[in-house]
Protein backbone atom coordinates (compact mmCIF):
# COMPACT_ATOMS: atom_id res chain seq x y z
CA UNK A 1 0.00 0.00 0.00
CA UNK A 2 1.53 3.30 -1.12
CA UNK A 3 1.40 6.57 0.73
CA UNK A 4 -1.40 7.68 -1.54
CA UNK A 5 -3.22 4.45 -0.79
CA UNK A 6 -3.20 5.32 2.91
CA UNK A 7 -4.78 8.72 2.39
CA UNK A 8 -8.10 7.38 1.15
CA UNK A 9 -8.91 5.03 4.08
CA UNK A 10 -7.64 7.64 6.54
CA UNK A 11 -9.85 10.26 4.89
CA UNK A 12 -12.85 7.93 5.01
CA UNK A 13 -12.12 7.15 8.65
CA UNK A 14 -11.72 10.84 9.46
CA UNK A 15 -14.96 11.80 7.69
CA UNK A 16 -16.93 9.00 9.33
CA UNK A 17 -15.42 9.93 12.69
CA UNK A 18 -16.35 13.57 12.07
CA UNK A 19 -19.93 12.55 11.24
CA UNK A 20 -20.12 10.56 14.47
CA UNK A 21 -18.68 13.49 16.40
CA UNK A 22 -21.28 15.81 14.86
CA UNK A 23 -24.06 13.44 15.92
CA UNK A 24 -22.55 13.16 19.39
CA UNK A 25 -22.24 16.93 19.51
CA UNK A 26 -25.90 17.41 18.56
CA UNK A 27 -27.03 14.84 21.12
CA UNK A 28 -24.72 16.44 23.69
CA UNK A 29 -26.09 19.89 22.90
CA UNK A 30 -29.67 18.68 23.38
CA UNK A 31 -28.72 16.94 26.62
CA UNK A 32 -26.76 19.99 27.77
CA UNK A 33 -29.68 22.28 27.00
CA UNK A 34 -32.06 20.03 28.93
CA UNK A 35 -29.59 19.86 31.79
CA UNK A 36 -29.13 23.63 31.69
CA UNK A 37 -32.91 24.15 31.84
CA UNK A 38 -33.15 21.80 34.81
CA UNK A 39 -30.28 23.62 36.48
CA UNK A 40 -31.93 26.99 35.81
CA UNK A 41 -35.16 25.74 37.41
CA UNK A 42 -33.17 24.40 40.35
CA UNK A 43 -31.54 27.80 40.78
CA UNK A 44 -34.94 29.50 40.50
CA UNK A 45 -36.32 27.27 43.26
CA UNK A 46 -33.25 27.94 45.35
CA UNK A 47 -33.60 31.71 44.91
CA UNK A 48 -37.33 31.49 45.73
CA UNK A 49 -36.52 29.51 48.87
CA UNK A 50 -34.00 32.13 50.01
CA UNK A 51 -36.38 34.97 49.13
CA UNK A 52 -39.35 33.34 50.81
CA UNK A 53 -37.64 32.41 54.07
CA UNK A 54 -35.29 35.38 54.22
CA UNK A 55 -37.48 38.27 53.04
CA UNK A 56 -41.17 37.40 52.84
CA UNK A 57 -41.66 35.09 55.82
CA UNK A 58 -40.42 37.65 58.42
CA UNK A 59 -42.99 40.13 57.06
CA UNK A 60 -45.90 37.66 57.35
CA UNK A 61 -47.44 39.02 60.51
CA UNK A 62 -50.69 37.88 62.05
CA UNK A 63 -52.35 41.06 60.74
CA UNK A 64 -51.41 40.11 57.19
CA UNK A 65 -53.17 36.78 57.68
CA UNK A 66 -56.21 38.67 59.06
CA UNK A 67 -56.23 41.01 56.07
CA UNK A 68 -55.24 44.26 57.85
CA UNK A 69 -54.66 46.91 55.11
CA UNK A 70 -51.71 48.54 56.88
CA UNK A 71 -49.93 45.21 57.41
CA UNK A 72 -50.59 44.33 53.77
CA UNK A 73 -49.21 47.71 52.70
CA UNK A 74 -46.01 47.09 54.66
CA UNK A 75 -45.69 43.64 53.08
CA UNK A 76 -46.34 45.18 49.65
CA UNK A 77 -43.50 47.63 50.22
CA UNK A 78 -41.14 44.78 51.10
CA UNK A 79 -42.19 42.77 48.04
CA UNK A 80 -41.92 45.67 45.59
CA UNK A 81 -38.55 46.84 46.83
CA UNK A 82 -36.86 43.51 47.52
CA UNK A 83 -38.64 40.74 45.59
CA UNK A 84 -40.08 42.00 42.31
CA UNK A 85 -37.51 42.34 39.56
CA UNK A 86 -37.06 41.95 35.83
CA UNK A 87 -37.29 38.17 36.27
CA UNK A 88 -40.00 38.05 38.99
CA UNK A 89 -43.25 39.27 37.41
CA UNK A 90 -45.83 38.48 40.09
CA UNK A 91 -46.08 37.43 43.75
CA UNK A 92 -49.03 35.76 45.47
CA UNK A 93 -49.50 34.50 49.02
CA UNK A 94 -52.29 31.99 49.65
CA UNK A 95 -53.76 30.38 52.71
CA UNK A 96 -54.78 26.71 52.89
CA UNK A 97 -58.38 27.52 51.88
CA UNK A 98 -57.28 29.02 48.53
CA UNK A 99 -57.70 32.66 49.59
CA UNK A 100 -55.13 35.10 48.24
CA UNK A 101 -53.84 36.94 51.33
CA UNK A 102 -51.53 39.17 49.32
CA UNK A 103 -50.52 39.93 45.72
CA UNK A 104 -48.72 42.82 44.09
CA UNK A 105 -51.87 42.92 41.92
CA UNK A 106 -54.36 44.46 44.44
CA UNK A 107 -57.41 43.16 42.57
CA UNK A 108 -56.49 39.61 43.54
CA UNK A 109 -56.30 40.19 47.30
CA UNK A 110 -59.19 38.48 49.09
CA UNK A 111 -60.30 36.36 46.17
CA UNK A 112 -60.59 32.59 46.50
CA UNK A 113 -59.59 29.90 44.05
CA UNK A 114 -59.20 26.13 44.26
CA UNK A 115 -55.63 25.09 44.98
CA UNK A 116 -54.27 22.24 42.90
CA UNK A 117 -53.01 19.08 44.66
CA UNK A 118 -49.37 19.93 43.91
CA UNK A 119 -49.87 23.41 45.37
CA UNK A 120 -51.35 21.96 48.56
CA UNK A 121 -48.45 19.51 48.71
CA UNK A 122 -45.98 22.40 48.42
CA UNK A 123 -47.80 24.28 51.19
CA UNK A 124 -47.59 21.32 53.57
CA UNK A 125 -44.04 20.17 52.73
CA UNK A 126 -42.40 23.60 52.70
CA UNK A 127 -40.38 22.44 49.68
CA UNK A 128 -40.10 24.60 46.57
CA UNK A 129 -41.63 23.21 43.37
CA UNK A 130 -41.75 24.73 39.91
CA UNK A 131 -44.11 24.35 36.98
CA UNK A 132 -45.11 26.18 33.82
CA UNK A 133 -48.02 28.49 34.63
CA UNK A 134 -51.38 27.74 33.07
CA UNK A 135 -52.42 31.28 32.20
CA UNK A 136 -55.86 30.08 31.10
CA UNK A 137 -56.88 29.52 34.75
CA UNK A 138 -59.14 32.09 36.41
CA UNK A 139 -56.55 32.86 39.08
CA UNK A 140 -54.12 33.95 36.36
CA UNK A 141 -56.39 36.36 34.54
CA UNK A 142 -54.15 39.31 35.43
CA UNK A 143 -50.96 37.56 34.33
CA UNK A 144 -51.92 36.74 30.76
CA UNK A 145 -50.39 39.92 29.38
CA UNK A 146 -47.03 39.10 31.01
CA UNK A 147 -46.14 36.36 28.56
CA UNK A 148 -44.88 32.86 29.34
CA UNK A 149 -44.39 32.39 33.08
CA UNK A 150 -43.08 29.70 35.40
CA UNK A 151 -44.61 29.38 38.86
CA UNK A 152 -42.45 28.51 41.84
CA UNK A 153 -44.32 27.47 45.00
CA UNK A 154 -42.95 27.43 48.55
CA UNK A 155 -44.68 26.63 51.81
CA UNK A 156 -44.10 29.29 54.53
CA UNK A 157 -45.34 29.98 58.06
CA UNK A 158 -46.74 33.25 59.34
CA UNK A 159 -45.62 34.51 62.71
CA UNK A 160 -48.61 32.89 64.38
CA UNK A 161 -47.79 29.55 62.72
CA UNK A 162 -50.43 29.73 59.99
CA UNK A 163 -49.27 27.78 56.90
CA UNK A 164 -49.30 29.86 53.73
CA UNK A 165 -48.23 29.27 50.14
CA UNK A 166 -45.73 31.71 48.67
CA UNK A 167 -45.89 31.84 44.86
CA UNK A 168 -43.48 33.60 42.55
CA UNK A 169 -44.16 33.99 38.85
CA UNK A 170 -40.84 33.97 37.01
CA UNK A 171 -40.57 35.09 33.42
CA UNK A 172 -39.75 32.05 31.29
CA UNK A 173 -37.41 34.25 29.25
CA UNK A 174 -35.31 34.78 32.37
CA UNK A 175 -35.10 31.03 32.99
CA UNK A 176 -34.26 30.49 29.32
CA UNK A 177 -31.59 33.19 29.62
CA UNK A 178 -30.06 31.40 32.59
CA UNK A 179 -30.20 28.18 30.63
CA UNK A 180 -28.45 29.76 27.65
CA UNK A 181 -25.86 31.24 30.00
CA UNK A 182 -25.09 27.78 31.37
CA UNK A 183 -24.92 26.37 27.84
CA UNK A 184 -22.50 29.11 26.78
CA UNK A 185 -20.40 28.35 29.84
CA UNK A 186 -20.09 24.62 29.29
CA UNK A 187 -20.53 24.27 25.52
CA UNK A 188 -16.98 25.45 24.68
CA UNK A 189 -15.58 22.72 26.94
CA UNK A 190 -17.60 20.04 25.15
CA UNK A 191 -16.75 21.42 21.71
CA UNK A 192 -13.06 21.61 22.59
CA UNK A 193 -13.15 18.01 23.85
CA UNK A 194 -14.78 16.82 20.62
CA UNK A 195 -12.26 18.73 18.50
CA UNK A 196 -9.36 17.28 20.47
CA UNK A 197 -10.83 13.81 20.03
CA UNK A 198 -11.21 14.41 16.29
CA UNK A 199 -7.63 15.72 16.07
CA UNK A 200 -6.32 12.66 17.90
CA UNK A 201 -8.20 10.26 15.63
CA UNK A 202 -6.39 11.32 12.46
CA UNK A 203 -2.80 10.52 13.58
CA UNK A 204 -4.06 7.32 15.19
CA UNK A 205 -5.80 6.32 11.95
CA UNK A 206 -2.67 7.22 9.97
CA UNK A 207 -0.50 5.15 12.29
CA UNK A 208 -2.90 2.21 12.07
CA UNK A 209 -3.00 2.42 8.26
CA UNK A 210 0.81 2.62 8.16
CA UNK A 211 1.10 -0.44 10.36
CA UNK A 212 -1.35 -2.30 8.11
CA UNK A 213 0.65 -1.19 5.06
CA UNK A 214 3.92 -2.37 6.62
CA UNK A 215 2.35 -5.68 7.66
CA UNK A 216 1.01 -6.19 4.14
CA UNK A 217 4.41 -5.37 2.67
CA UNK A 218 6.08 -7.83 5.05
CA UNK A 219 3.57 -10.53 4.08
CA UNK A 220 4.19 -9.87 0.39
CA UNK A 221 7.94 -10.05 0.90
CA UNK A 222 7.60 -13.27 2.90
CA UNK A 223 5.35 -14.75 0.22
CA UNK A 224 7.83 -13.73 -2.48
CA UNK A 225 10.73 -15.31 -0.57
CA UNK A 226 8.64 -18.47 -0.13
CA UNK A 227 7.86 -18.58 -3.84
CA UNK A 228 11.49 -17.96 -4.71
CA UNK A 229 12.62 -20.74 -2.37
CA UNK A 230 10.00 -23.10 -3.81
CA UNK A 231 10.99 -22.19 -7.35
CA UNK A 232 14.64 -22.76 -6.55
CA UNK A 233 13.89 -26.12 -4.98
CA UNK A 234 11.74 -27.21 -7.94
CA UNK A 235 14.44 -26.18 -10.39
CA UNK A 236 17.04 -28.09 -8.33
CA UNK A 237 14.91 -31.23 -8.31
CA UNK A 238 14.16 -30.95 -12.03
CA UNK A 239 17.83 -30.39 -12.87
CA UNK A 240 18.87 -33.36 -10.73
CA UNK A 241 16.42 -35.67 -12.42
CA UNK A 242 17.24 -34.44 -15.92
CA UNK A 243 21.02 -34.58 -15.51
CA UNK A 244 21.01 -37.83 -13.55
CA UNK A 245 18.28 -40.39 -13.98
CA UNK A 246 17.02 -39.24 -17.41
CA UNK A 247 20.52 -39.18 -18.91
CA UNK A 248 21.35 -42.58 -17.46
CA UNK A 249 18.14 -44.12 -18.78
CA UNK A 250 18.77 -42.53 -22.20
CA UNK A 251 22.25 -44.10 -22.20
CA UNK A 252 20.84 -47.56 -21.42
CA UNK A 253 18.23 -47.14 -24.17
CA UNK A 254 20.95 -46.29 -26.72
CA UNK A 255 23.04 -49.28 -25.61
CA UNK A 256 20.17 -51.73 -25.97
CA UNK A 257 19.22 -50.33 -29.38
CA UNK A 258 22.84 -50.46 -30.53
CA UNK A 259 23.19 -54.07 -29.28
CA UNK A 260 20.19 -55.13 -31.34
CA UNK A 261 21.50 -53.44 -34.50
CA UNK A 262 25.19 -54.50 -34.19
CA UNK A 263 25.12 -58.01 -32.73
CA UNK A 264 21.94 -59.38 -34.24
CA UNK A 265 21.07 -61.57 -31.18
CA UNK A 266 18.75 -64.52 -31.19
CA UNK A 267 15.04 -63.73 -31.49
CA UNK A 268 14.29 -64.20 -27.81
CA UNK A 269 17.14 -61.96 -26.70
CA UNK A 270 16.32 -59.48 -29.45
CA UNK A 271 12.73 -59.25 -28.19
CA UNK A 272 13.92 -58.76 -24.61
CA UNK A 273 16.32 -55.99 -25.64
CA UNK A 274 13.66 -54.30 -27.81
CA UNK A 275 11.11 -54.39 -25.02
CA UNK A 276 13.72 -53.09 -22.55
CA UNK A 277 14.66 -50.22 -24.89
CA UNK A 278 10.97 -49.37 -25.45
CA UNK A 279 10.28 -49.47 -21.72
CA UNK A 280 13.29 -47.29 -21.04
CA UNK A 281 12.14 -44.72 -23.64
CA UNK A 282 8.66 -44.78 -22.09
CA UNK A 283 10.19 -44.21 -18.64
CA UNK A 284 12.17 -41.28 -20.08
CA UNK A 285 8.98 -39.77 -21.54
CA UNK A 286 7.20 -40.14 -18.20
CA UNK A 287 10.12 -38.57 -16.35
CA UNK A 288 10.22 -35.67 -18.81
CA UNK A 289 6.48 -35.17 -18.33
CA UNK A 290 7.10 -35.18 -14.59
CA UNK A 291 9.90 -32.66 -15.04
CA UNK A 292 7.59 -30.38 -16.99
CA UNK A 293 5.00 -30.60 -14.20
CA UNK A 294 7.64 -29.87 -11.57
CA UNK A 295 9.18 -26.96 -13.42
CA UNK A 296 8.11 -26.18 -17.01
CA UNK A 297 11.10 -24.93 -19.01
CA UNK A 298 9.16 -21.93 -20.33
CA UNK A 299 7.94 -20.79 -16.90
CA UNK A 300 11.04 -18.90 -15.95
CA UNK A 301 11.76 -17.30 -19.32
CA UNK A 302 8.27 -16.72 -20.75
CA UNK A 303 5.86 -16.91 -17.84
CA UNK A 304 2.81 -19.00 -17.01
CA UNK A 305 1.03 -18.49 -20.36
CA UNK A 306 3.90 -20.10 -22.23
CA UNK A 307 4.20 -22.94 -19.69
CA UNK A 308 0.54 -23.98 -19.81
CA UNK A 309 0.86 -25.92 -23.10
CA UNK A 310 3.73 -27.87 -21.57
CA UNK A 311 1.61 -28.73 -18.57
CA UNK A 312 -1.34 -29.82 -20.70
CA UNK A 313 0.72 -31.84 -23.19
CA UNK A 314 0.41 -35.12 -21.21
CA UNK A 315 -3.36 -34.74 -21.16
CA UNK A 316 -3.46 -34.09 -24.89
CA UNK A 317 -1.34 -37.18 -25.45
CA UNK A 318 -4.01 -39.21 -23.69
CA UNK A 319 -6.67 -37.99 -26.12
CA UNK A 320 -8.16 -35.27 -23.95
CA UNK A 321 -9.28 -31.99 -25.51
CA UNK A 322 -7.53 -29.24 -23.53
CA UNK A 323 -7.83 -25.53 -24.36
CA UNK A 324 -4.98 -23.33 -23.15
CA UNK A 325 -4.10 -19.72 -24.04
CA UNK A 326 -1.39 -19.51 -26.71
CA UNK A 327 2.09 -18.62 -25.46
CA UNK A 328 3.61 -15.23 -26.34
CA UNK A 329 5.96 -16.98 -28.79
CA UNK A 330 6.43 -20.58 -30.00
CA UNK A 331 8.33 -22.99 -27.80
CA UNK A 332 9.48 -26.42 -29.02
CA UNK A 333 9.82 -29.38 -26.71
CA UNK A 334 13.09 -31.25 -26.65
CA UNK A 335 13.45 -34.35 -28.78
CA UNK A 336 12.02 -37.48 -27.18
CA UNK A 337 13.00 -40.98 -27.87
Amino acid sequence: MSRGGILRPVAVFALSGLAVLVLVGIAGAIALRSLATSEALRQAKQVTTVTGHGIVEPALTTNVVRGDPRAIARLDHVVRTRVLSSSVARVKIWNAEGKILYSDEPRLIGRRFVLAPDELQALRSKTATADVSDLSGPENVYERHLGSLTSVYLGLRARDGTPVLFEEYLRSSAIAGNSRSLVRRFAPIGIAALLVLAALQIPLAWRMASRIRNAQRDREQLLQRTLDASDKERRSIAAGLHDGVVQELAGHSYQMTAAIEQHQPEPVLRQVLAEGAAGTRNAIRQLRSLLIEIYPPALRDHGLAAALPDLTAPLTARGMDVAAPPPPRPWVLGTTM
